[in-house]
């Protein structure tokens, strides 16, 4: 089974190789990284992404880009990301993670919002942020936004390898 994920800059680290994705006996991964990029621009790199057969599932890890535009200006984009990607298969998506800068008190109400979008459109939605507790520095980069290579993302992988097996 193919499940192809569509994120940000996030999942930069699983692209380079820098953080492996687990393996799984059911799953084959591909995995498409925004750099920088809203929902918008994941929804382009969506749209022109060539898959090499169809996929059995898409995962959309998205929104973190948006925090600085108005929450309904971010959900009408991801509205319309799921709305995209469910015309090829199941979709599954992922809250946006815990954010140790200035922006990171926005995330509650984005998440609530895209919870609700991911409801209407027929897509899943997988709340990660109780396993990103701020209080554990050691899984964020020294940004506050990315997750470290070291200890966030391969926590990160493993919970998106623990959605596609359900």
């Amino acid at each position: 089974m193919l499940a192809c994920i569509f994120g940000d800059s996030q999942l930069r680290g699983v692209v380079q190789e820098a953080v492996p994705l687990p393996t799984h006996p059911r799953w084959q991964f591909i995995v498409s990284s925004t750099p920088g990029g809203t929902c918008g621009h994941i929804e382009l790199e969506f749209k022109s992404f060539v898959f090499p057969c169809r996929p059995d599932l898409i995962v959309v890890e998205a929104g973190t880009n948006n925090l600085r535009q108005p929450v309904e200006e971010a959900e009408m984009e991801f509205r319309h990301l799921l709305r995209i990607a469910r015309k090829t298969c199941e979709v599954v998506a992922i809250s946006i993670l815990p954010r140790l800068d200035g922006l990171g008190y926005v995330v509650p109400s984005f998440n609530a919002a895209f919870q609700r979008s991911a409801r209407e459109e027929g897509a899943s939605w997988v709340d990660l942020t109780d396993r990103f507790p701020v209080q554990e520095l050691r899984l964020w980069a020294y940004d506050g936004v990315h997750l470290s290579d070291c200890t966030g993302m391969p926590r990160l992988t493993a919970a998106v390898a623990e959605v596609c097996s359900q």
